[in-house]
């Protein structure tokens, strides 16, 4: 298992004007929520990754995987601090935030995280590393934020390229405690069904409040995003797959070329 830590943790400190405007990723709709919807759910979600990773962190003999986990822990913490500044922005937009989040919270964090055990629950944080992987390439691949916001390309491409580089440490953190294919299995049909529901409707929340539901422009960028230009629901079916894979290992796809492409803003 070659878990080498060849990255660190950033700590950057993005500053979002109270001007940003609303549409603000290519003034698109589809765009711009779908990125909100993501901003409102990151926080909480790499909260739980956290909280999962480290209740196994005192029995992890490995050094190597050790210091993995530890700079995955510092990645996500700093996800969670940097995407929540946004929230303000966000609530100044006329969004109640608490709308979507307590009914998230109670259904993630008070049912699903309770009735699962620790290595159910990670299963599931691999399954969702696996997620938010493929979203990373997609994104960088196509270069998606090139039209948004600067300060918010920026957050995302960071997001982006730390997502790549630990990529595997929820896997191999995985491998090393229980290396079950069924459990895995599990994990990544749990997040599917969670990233399948909670997404779409984080994002019809802020669309909804926009009373842009039923617009005509708000699902012609989504087909446009989804299926006709950016494909980006076709890609990551291709992505998800893999995992099914019963030799399958993060590192098999290579993501150097892509995190060399961004120049992130905090060294």
């Amino acid at each position: 298992m070659n878990i080498a830590v060849k990255w660190k943790v950033r700590k950057p400190n993005y500053k979002f004007s109270e001007n940003i405007e609303r549409y603000w990723f290519n003034h698109s709709i589809f765009k711009t929520h779908l990125a909100n919807a993501l901003t409102l759910l990151f926080p909480d979600v790499e909260k739980f990754f956290v909280r999962t990773v480290k209740n196994f962190l005192p029995d992890v003999k490995n050094e190597q995987l050790r210091k993995a986990i530890l700079a995955f822990i510092g990645q996500e913490t700093q996800h969670s601090i940097q995407h929540e500044k946004f929230w303000k922005n966000l609530q100044a937009q006329g969004y109640n935030l608490n709308e979507f989040l307590i009914p998230f919270r109670k259904f993630a964090f008070e049912f699903i995280e309770p009735v699962h055990s620790p290595e159910a629950r990670l299963a599931l944080t691999a399954g969702l590393e696996h997620y938010t992987t493929m979203l990373a390439e997609i994104g960088l691949e196509n270069n998606l934020f090139q039209n948004a916001e600067p300060e918010l390309k920026k957050l995302f491409e960071w997001h982006c390229v730390e997502e790549l580089e630990h990529k595997a440490v929820a896997f191999d953190l995985l491998q090393e405690v229980n290396p079950s294919y069924l459990l895995r299995i599990y994990g990544v049909i749990l997040a599917s069904l969670l990233m399948l529901s909670i997404i779409p409707l984080a994002t019809f929340y802020f669309v909804n409040s926009d009373k842009k539901l039923f617009s005509r422009e708000f699902w012609d960028e989504g087909m446009d995003f989804l299926f006709f230009k950016q494909k980006v629901l076709p890609k990551g079916i291709e992505i998800l797959l893999e995992y099914f894979n019963p030799n399958f290992h993060p590192n098999q796809r290579d993501h150097l070329a892509l995190i060399k492409n961004v120049e992130l803003n905090s060294k």
